[in-house]
């Protein structure tokens, strides 16, 4: 994949009067050796044993591939509901690689790489033509926003954000690249890139708006110019998205009345959940100078916008740095220096898509994954801060020393989270579960993330969320009813899925259940065998 996708970009994007063969063999020697070193440490890890995979990564594709819609009920809690395609081919990795697991990371650390290389392409584009070391400064820049905490932790797992974010930074490079030339294929091209990153993960909007921004800011000369030129790319995000994420969404209209839900859930008025919009507010800014400054409140050890502790200063430094290079570019206003124009259009466009997806990030997300495709990017505004020195030649290779220590001192004071991963062994993931009837029907007792299991049981058992964050046992949602007569009707053999014992048995005690003889821990790398699992029996019986 990696290979593929350089190659279509070197075909929309190559500029053949300014660069030649040789470079294009440097491309590819840099792509190679990012490939090399993301897949070697994707390798050095333990098999994924994350939350995420445990709930729904492993379970949406499974279910997607083997079991008519709404066979089960909502074993993956409100993620259930999420648009599987982007789990699709981790879910095939990891069938067909699960005896190999280490094979199998490094396979999965290949988006990274190419990202990582994206961010190379797009640094360039960033320093001037005729700047001393541009390549090395580029790789020494790429390094910087490589290293962060939002994205390498998640290196090679099904969590990684860069599957959409190749896609989206693809768009970006392309409008670096075109948005003096005129030519509206290729912010076309862009907006295609984009809405497909987007269709992957809505979480991706902050950054499709960023760009089109930046396309509106920087595309062309004329107003005509650019109204064409954010038509075009807003078509092609348009067309992306739906190519990607219609089909689920036309499925979700079809079953629940609204295309994306349970979200928006206030504006589609959908009888099976609550007219409220789902937010996730955990992370966000509690005040306004947080909201100022939060990224300098990452400096230190703290969980501000993840659920494990971090630290990091990559974006206390590029927000340092945006504010040193916009400044400098507005004083200098109009009068050109030695060496041109502080910020020419295609940094002003690199600055407004951080520096918007970063803001639109905060006031919607505040969660620290979801910051990977900009974290990438973090090295380009210090960069911009000394563009006048770079193109003019002043100091020699001196800022590629300042940036080189500056990556040193990050990289040793950045604190990762481990999102979960297991030990070392002879596969990726090893279930035992006992012998099911074909007309079993498992419930899920507590919001323990668990629909994992139902992958490693025949398609013909059922697997019912009984008590998770969606539903809760009691609730009066129309779910809740269709799931409460599922389990009161079901005539054939019953069994309980938990980890939480408390939990669990206010959801046994609401259904009028008990537990059988025969409770068994599931036998699984995955978790330390934390599920338990049992037959179920009514209290009449």
């Amino acid at each position: 994949m990696p290979i593929f996708l350089f190659i279509t970009l070197q075909m929309y994007s190559m500029r053949e009067s300014q660069i030649g063969y040789q470079e294009k063999w440097w491309d590819l020697a840099v792509l190679l050796a990012s490939t090399v070193i993301f897949c070697l440490l994707a390798a050095s890890r333990g098999p994924e044993a994350s939350w995420d995979l445990l709930n729904y990564h492993q379970y949406n594709p499974f279910a997607l591939l083997n079991k008519p819609f709404g066979y089960d009920r909502i074993p993956a809690q409100s993620q259930t509901f999420l648009n599987p395609a982007l789990d699709i081919p981790y879910y095939l990795l990891r069938s067909g690689l699960n005896d190999w697991p280490r094979t199998l990371n490094a396979v999965q650390a290949l988006p990274q790489a190419l990202a990582a290389f994206l961010v190379y392409r797009i640094a360039l584009e960033t320093i001037p033509f005729h700047a001393r070391g541009r390549k090395l400064l580029a790789l020494v820049v790429t390094a910087f926003g490589a290293t962060g905490a939002a994205a390498l932790p998640t290196l090679g797992t099904s969590q990684s954000e860069m599957i959409p974010a190749c896609f989206q930074l693809g768009g970006l490079l392309l409008v670096l690249r075109h948005s003096q030339d005129g030519r509206i294929s290729r912010v076309a091209v862009a907006g295609l890139l984009s809405g497909i990153a987007l269709g992957f993960k809505l979480t991706l909007l902050p950054y499709s708006l960023a760009l089109g921004v930046g396309v509106i800011f920087t595309y062309g000369t004329l107003l005509r110019g650019r109204i064409a030129a954010i038509a075009a790319f807003g078509c092609g995000i348009g067309i992306g998205a739906l190519l990607i994420a219609g089909p689920w969404c036309l499925q979700l209209y079809r079953s629940f009345g609204n295309p994306l839900f349970p979200y928006f859930n206030a504006i589609f008025r959908s009888p099976f959940y609550y007219a409220s919009n789902i937010s996730d507010q955990r992370f966000q800014p509690t005040d306004l100078l947080h909201a100022a400054f939060y990224p300098f409140y990452w400096v230190r050890t703290q969980h501000l916008v993840s659920e494990l502790q971090f630290r990091d200063p990559r974006f206390a430094l590029a927000y340092a740095a945006i504010v040193v290079a916009t400044a400098g570019a507005i004083l200098a206003g109009k009068s050109r220096l030695r060496s041109g124009p502080w910020l020419d259009a295609r940094s002003w466009c690199g600055l407004i898509f951080i520096a918007l997806g970063y803001s639109v990030w905060e006031l919607q997300f505040s969660i620290l994954r979801y910051l990977a495709p900009i974290e990438l990017l973090t090295g380009v505004p210090l960069l911009l801060a000394m563009r006048p020195l770079l193109a003019a030649g002043i100091g020699s290779y001196l800022p590629h020393a300042a940036l080189a220590a500056v990556t040193a001192l990050s990289l040793a004071v950045t604190v990762y989270p481990d999102w979960g991963h297991a030990p070392h062994g002879p596969v990726a993931a090893a279930v035992v579960l006992p012998e099911f009837a074909p007309d079993s029907l498992v419930v899920l007792l507590d919001p323990s993330p668990m629909s994992f299991i139902a992958s490693y049981a025949p398609p013909t058992v059922r697997f019912v969320g009984a008590n998770n964050n969606f539903i809760q046992p009691g609730s009066n949602l129309q779910m809740q009813q269709d799931i409460e007569a599922l389990i009161r009707s079901h005539k054939g053999p019953l069994w309980g899925l938990e980890e939480t014992i408390t939990e669990a048995q206010a959801t046994l005690t609401f259904y009028g259940l008990h537990r059988g003889p025969g409770c068994m821990a599931v036998q699984t790398n995955l978790n330390n065998n934390a599920t338990k699992i049992c037959p179920l029996l009514r209290n009449h019986d």
